[in-house]
């Protein structure tokens, strides 16, 4: 399954890109978001998973989402900025649970 995470998340930026293009959603810059989605898997695939490059990489993903939510207008910067706070600690828990070490 890893070895398909980015490809799928290659198409998923292609499918976004195209719908954006196409007008079916809101005009959106997908440089930004999809460097922040494929850094954040490569983070996660980079090396053995512990909780540090876990939610490191799933933080990345995660802001890449906000990135876009924004850009599409469906939330505002002073929105954004507390929903990545949020995200980052709620992330960082659940690897912590999901792989049980108490390290970070």
């Amino acid at each position: 399954m890893r070895r398909l995470l980015l490809p799928i998340t290659i198409v998923f930026i292609g499918f976004g890109w195209l719908l954006s293009a196409t007008g079916m959603i809101p005009q959106v810059n997908w440089l930004w978001p999809s460097l922040l989605a494929i850094g954040g898997i490569f983070v996660i695939l980079a090396d053995r998973i512990n909780p540090y490059n876990l939610t490191l990489g799933l933080f990345f993903i995660y802001c890449s989402l906000m990135a876009v939510l924004r850009q599409a207008g469906v939330i505002s910067v002073g929105v954004e900025i507390p929903l990545i706070i949020i995200g980052f600690g709620l992330i960082w828990i659940a690897s912590v649970l999901l792989l049980k070490s108490n390290d970070l």
